[in-house]
């Protein structure tokens, strides 16, 4: 299999640059609860260098900001923006913010993500037992927008409504390859929009980067006409994550199990892919997708000296085209290392490099913040 990427980062420099971006963060002042709290706004920023043979040279940033809003208390989580911005000499680009926004005293919560690229992306077609021989390039541009919008129930539970839109269009099919023979939904461009609802149990310490405590959200999704959808399907997703401390020293024993499923009539990019940056790191997202996937992994994190750490990870996971059809001979494996660099010690944010390695496959991590 051939290599995604031939080179990757200026990783030192990138590092450099966040430590200080980090450390000369700015300190506002101001009366919030009959308490007097200074809250501070920092950045992280790491610039990239990328390069494949489908794309030519590429650079860009990675970056991060923290914050809290104004009127916060002590009681208000840190919110945070990440971004990653990308640009190639092909005229390629890619925008991918996410964000999470924790309102005064955690009241409401705002959490979602924005991309939009114009980017080549290998196609294998649907299934779990696709062949490597499936592989084909096909240009298209997509714009997603997901939204959660939740308010505080109790301390540990939030509920509320979430809105998602995506939009797919110039796409360009290898001519007579799989995509344009078999002509899944969606295969030369679709719009798909839908609401629905979302519930969230979280107790984690840190959010960017828990040490302990529990999260458990449960989410459903109807994409239909009536929302300005293209396509009937619906999505229901669960991810539930446990964080335990287990010394002194800081080491850290994190694991995550996530159910994504739909129904209807799926268009082909909406279907739950495999893979990834979060979770079963060493396989290209979307090596398999279908309407069902299942995953589960654990990830032992542990400070080594200074600011740097390394983490050990490993997981299972599988897609189907229904929850009867799993096999359990063809779970896929992943697991892998990594190191840590803490570039936030009040935050505890860490930039993190990750090797994963699947089934035939392996992949290399540049991100901000853990996986999960």
């Amino acid at each position: 299999m051939k290599s995604r990427f031939a080179a990757l980062a200026l990783v030192l420099l990138g590092i450099c640059f966040s430590y200080q971006s980090s450390a000369n963060s700015t300190t506002t002042t101001y009366l919030t609860d009959t308490t007097l709290q200074k809250q501070k706004g920092s950045w992280v920023a790491l610039p990239v260098l990328y390069y494949s043979p489908e794309t030519r040279l590429g650079f860009g940033v990675l970056g991060m900001h923290l914050f809290k809003p104004r009127g916060a208390d002590t009681l208000t989580r840190t919110s945070n923006i990440q971004a990653y911005v990308l640009y190639t000499i092909n005229k390629q680009l890619l925008i991918s913010p996410r964000y999470t926004i924790f309102f005064p005293q955690d009241k409401y919560t705002l959490q979602g993500n924005l991309a939009y690229f114009s980017f080549p992306q290998f196609y294998y077609c649907i299934g779990n037992k696709l062949p490597e021989e499936n592989e084909e390039l096909v240009d298209y541009t997509l714009f997603r927008l997901e939204n959660k919008f939740m308010k505080k129930l109790t301390p540990a539970i939030f509920a509320g409504p979430q809105w998602n839109y995506y939009q797919v269009y110039d796409v360009v099919p290898v001519a007579e390859g799989l995509l344009e023979t078999t002509k899944p939904n969606g295969w030369n461009g679709y719009r798909a929009s839908g609401l629905g609802l979302v519930a969230a149990y979280d107790t984690r310490d840190v959010v960017v980067n828990p040490s302990g405590g529990a999260f458990l959200e449960v989410s459903t999704t109807f994409n239909t006409s009536f929302f300005g959808s293209e396509y009937r399907f619906s999505r229901y997703n669960l991810d539930a994550r446990r964080y335990f401390t287990l010394n002194k020293k800081g080491h850290v024993l994190a694991l995550q199990g996530i159910a994504q499923l739909t129904s209807g009539d799926v268009p082909f990019l909406e279907h739950p892919a495999l893979g990834g940056d979060r979770i079963m790191r060493g396989y290209y997202e979307g090596r398999y997708r279908d309407k069902q996937h299942l995953a589960a992994q654990a990830e032992y994190r542990a400070p080594l000296f200074w600011r740097i750490g390394a983490v050990a990870f490993a997981g299972l996971g599988e897609v189907a085209p229904s929850l009867d059809r799993f096999e359990l001979d063809e779970v896929k494996p992943s697991y892998g290392l990594g190191l840590r660099f803490l570039v936030n010690k009040a935050e505890r944010v860490n930039i993190r490099l990750d090797y994963g390695w699947g089934k035939d496959t392996s992949g290399f991590y540049l991100e901000i913040t853990e996986a999960f």
